[in-house]
């Protein structure tokens, strides 16, 4: 969230009385009363008007300018909110099922004569029942108790004996809540307002959207002809006390490309985020799969992230893939096919600025002609050195032989391992190595690295961790403790006692390792959380680390 960079639109009015939008588009809509107050107040503040022929009109025109450029300041920052909303919309309809979408703004009013804030209102719930979402609109400001801004200490000089201002900018508050009425009623959510008690509101909203029904129809010829918005009623027959939440209206003709409406736009910035030659056959699917917002699943793909520091305190950051496709059996003319896999890996660092791509088309070794459902199995690892910060890794994988596409990403955050400061590496997660692996009992701790985190239950779970920096006591050597805890649902189900980590024959204690094997029988199948407590009892501090896993 503190990365979150709001756009800032000033639309605001510096003259006194201060003039809120909804005054401003009052006044638009040929509010005389107001318009008259406002005039009224103006010749008393400024004498150059009242002392000059035809000052009440030069008067009237400036109040009235002052109107249009404030109502024009506010629907176009509007207009541009809704319009990023829109395309939020859109672009979750690539998520399955039914989403929730929670609006959080301090209002903006709705113009009497509709406009182009109305026509965004309706593109966001044509938008929404073609993806699927239900909005809930959150007033930010919660229950407020206070004087209107035009009403302000600021503005106390401005004597207004008629009370009309001050009705007009009481009246300020409803305004603008308007649209955030109508945009939950148009996509069959709520409008959260006038409470600070967010949290059980939005408990029930949970709630009642839970349980649902999906309602289809075939429109008639007619209705599917125009760009005209088209309105939906839905009630329960002979039962009108009851309130239906539903949406209430879409477009007949297909939205507007995505690339008109600008969420789709390319950054020129990301123009070094893929690599500059990318494969001829399949580069835009295996881009596009790079860069989606939700994995694809046409090739099952698990991208697991690692990092460990290495001489000279550089940091090592291990990206490890692992997919399956499908392999060519053998036939007589063919005895042994070949496969091929297309790969893409994007490092990216906070700003989205690409630090690293690595694109490959590797050869999959055949499988035997006994094979039943034959697959490729493969874990495919790529390292490169980072500084400390937050980064995310992009990882798409292609099938030529089918055209289907695999994606994941994940985030990891680098601490600054250099400073000293006690720490513990990432948790590798693995099996034991077999005799096949090449595995020897006195090669020290070993694993085969599972990117996917997956382990069946009538095997194990080995686990490599390093611990940096640990301070050396009175005995010339460290006193270094480890705690393991798995975790599911938040609830720990296994707790070990300290262990000290063994120091032995070591004369570098900048680094130690870890290594642990825990028997998953015991488990149920599900998905947990392995966690690693360090504990330096010389130095009196401690670190931790978490790895998810899945049980099958």
């Amino acid at each position: 969230v503190a990365r979150l960079a709001p756009r800032t639109q000033d639309v605001r009015d510096a003259e006194k009385p201060r003039m809120s939008v909804a005054q401003a588009l009052a006044i638009e809509a040929n509010d005389r009363q107001l318009l008259e107050a406002f005039v009224e107040v103006t010749l008393r503040e400024n004498p150059a008007f009242e002392g000059t022929p035809g000052g009440r009109e030069a008067a009237e025109r400036h109040v009235q300018i002052r109107a249009s450029s404030l109502a024009a300041q506010a629907t176009n920052a509007a207009a541009r909110t809704l319009q990023s909303l829109i395309g939020l919309v859109r672009t979750s309809a690539q998520f399955p099922g039914r989403k929730i979408l929670y609006f959080i703004s301090d209002g903006f009013p709705l113009s009497p004569r509709g406009g182009e804030v109305l026509d965004r209102i309706q593109r966001a719930a044509d938008a929404s029942l073609r993806a699927g979402v239900v909005i809930y609109t959150v007033d930010a400001r919660g229950l407020s108790a206070h004087m209107p801004e035009a009403l302000s200490a600021a503005d106390s000089g401005s004597f207004d004996p008629s009370g009309r201002l001050l009705s007009s900018a009481l009246a300020d508050a409803a305004a603008t809540q308007s649209p955030l009425r109508v945009l939950a009623g148009e996509t069959g959510g709520r409008a959260l307002l006038n409470t600070n008690a967010l949290g059980p509101a939005i408990g029930r909203t949970l709630k009642e959207t839970s349980v649902y029904y999906l309602l289809a129809w075939r429109p008639e010829q007619e209705d599917g002809r125009g760009d005209r918005f088209r309105r939906l009623q839905v009630a329960v027959k002979g039962r009108p006390e009851l309130s239906v939440l539903a949406q209430r209206g879409f477009y007949a003709t297909p939205p507007e490309a995505r690339g008109r409406d600008g969420e789709n736009r390319r950054d020129p910035k990301r123009a070094a985020d893929v690599p500059r030659e990318a494969p001829r056959a399949g580069a835009r699917e295996l881009i596009s799969a790079l860069r989606s917002p939700l994995p694809r699943v046409g090739v099952p793909t698990a991208l697991t992230l690692n990092y460990t520091k290495v001489a000279g305190e550089r940091v090592v950051l291990s990206a490890s893939l692992q997919f399956e496709i499908g392999a060519t059996q053998p036939a007589p003319g063919n005895p042994t096919p070949t496969d091929r896999a297309e790969l893409l890996v994007g490092f990216y660092d906070a700003d989205g600025k690409a630090v690293d791509t690595y694109q490959r088309e590797i050869t999959l070794t055949p499988q035997p002609a006994a094979a039943v459902q034959p697959t490729h199995s493969v874990v495919f690892n790529h390292h490169i050195f980072v500084k400390p910060g937050l980064y995310q890794v992009r990882a798409a994988v292609r099938d030529p032989k089918t055209g289907q596409t695999g994606s994941d990403l994940q985030w990891v955050e680098i601490p600054n391992l250099a400073r000293g400061n006690f720490a513990l590496s990432s948790i590798f997660l693995g099996n034991r190595p077999s005799q096949a692996d090449g595995a020897a009992a006195d090669e020290g701790p070993q694993l085969v690295l599972a990117a996917d985190r997956r382990f069946r239950r009538d095997g194990s779970l080995r686990f490599i961790a390093h611990i940096y920096n640990a301070a050396v006591g009175g005995a010339g050597r460290p006193d270094a403790a480890i705690q393991l805890q798995i975790f599911r649902d938040g609830q720990p189900v296994v707790t070990t006692p300290l262990k000290k980590i063994s120091s032995e024959g070591l004369t570098d204690f900048s680094s130690l390792t870890y290594a642990a094997e825990v028997s998953l029988a015991d488990l149920p199948a599900g998905i947990y959380s392995l966690q690693i407590t360090a504990i330096d009892r010389v130095a009196k501090t401690s670190a931790t680390q978490r790895a998810k896993f899945t049980i099958d």
